[in-house]
């Protein structure tokens, strides 16, 4: 009987030790992801606020400013100069390498839907002149006002 309890207290100790285990590695998960997202909050909040008002570009020296605070910390980290912290700062970078492919993929998408070019029409003048554009809707050249009534005529 003695003998029974024994293994079956070791038996819900292993259990305890795996369940911490795994909860620990969640955790991590948890932690990555919150990281990211609070350096792409940050970054996307720094560009909308001092960047420029048509593109939300903001460079510093020619560099945008998510680019090249994505490889100064990478780099940090990588150096090891981060000690306990290089996790946390591979995770700030990767949140600000995020924004920066996903603001270049824009820019680059809405060059193509222009056929190449950003010179005088298309979105990306649209965009420059105030006119906003949405995915799929309207004609090049057209406003917004111009936009509604034709979906109000239908």
């Amino acid at each position: 009987m003695a003998t029974e309890a024994v293994e079956e207290r070791d038996r819900l100790k292993a259990t305890l030790a795996r369940w911490r285990a795994q909860g620990a590695e969640q955790f991590g998960y948890i932690k990555q992801t919150a990281e990211v997202g609070a350096a792409a909050l940050g970054i996307g909040f720094l560009k909308g606020r001092y960047g420029d008002p048509a593109t939300g570009k903001y460079e510093i020296f020619g560099v945008d400013v998510d680019l090249g605070g994505a490889f100064l910390l990478k780099g940090v980290a990588f150096a090891g100069l981060g000690g306990r912290y290089d996790e946390d700062l591979h995770n700030l970078g990767d949140g600000l390498f995020a924004v920066w492919a996903a603001s270049k993929g824009i820019e680059l998408g809405m060059e193509s839907a222009e056929g190449g070019s950003t010179a005088g029409t298309g979105r990306m003048a649209a965009a420059r002149r105030g006119q906003q554009r949405s995915f799929g809707a309207g004609r090049p050249g057209d406003d917004l006002q111009a936009r509604i009534a034709r979906m109000q005529a239908r």
